[in-house]
């Protein structure tokens, strides 16, 4: 396929890999993280991948669509929305100032996909933010922080009407 795995500044590992042909072209392989932090090995696959936290809230509601390319149809699982967009306000708060990129893009694709869900799916992102509500005090914190940026993030959000937002700056 042309992928080149990525390695970090020391040296290890990062779970990504770029396109050789297209280098704005990333995939980055992700695990659900246990109690280690480092890029574990997947040799079923021949990939390392990254461990990434809350992985298993984000896997708990899969669909199966189709992913149509060049060379023909694939079969894959991709996230529920609502729950995609929780996930991405819980871990935009975990990563650190090194990652203000990412986490920005988090809070972006958060924002839309809330937007959407409120209008489309409300019940949806409901059934989400109690899911996380059920999992304990820290995942409250945590999401509750990630409405928090996203108000932050971005100005013309409206967070009234997101659930389980906590006393969260509303606009």
């Amino acid at each position: 396929m042309g992928f080149l795995p990525m390695v970090e500044v020391g040296g290890s590992l990062a779970g990504s890999y770029k396109k050789r042909d297209e280098p704005d072209f990333q995939i980055d392989f992700v695990v659900p993280k246990g109690r280690m932090d480092a890029v574990q090995r997947v040799a079923a696959h021949g990939i390392d991948a990254q461990p990434l936290p809350f992985l298993e809230f984000l896997l708990a509601g899969t669909t199966q669509a189709t992913l149509l390319a060049n060379m023909g149809a694939v079969t894959v699982n991709i996230p529920a929305p609502a729950r995609l967009a929780v996930h991405k306000l819980i871990v935009a708060g975990e990563r650190g100032p090194a990652y203000a990129t990412k986490a920005h893009k988090d809070l972006r694709q958060a924002a839309a996909l809330i937007e959407r869900l409120q209008r489309d799916a409300a019940d949806d992102l409901s059934d989400a933010v109690s899911d996380v509500s059920n999992r304990g005090k820290g995942w409250v914190t945590r999401y509750r922080a990630g409405v928090q940026a996203l108000c932050d993030a971005f100005d013309d959000f409206d967070a009234a009407a997101l659930p389980g937002a906590g006393h969260s700056r509303r606009r």
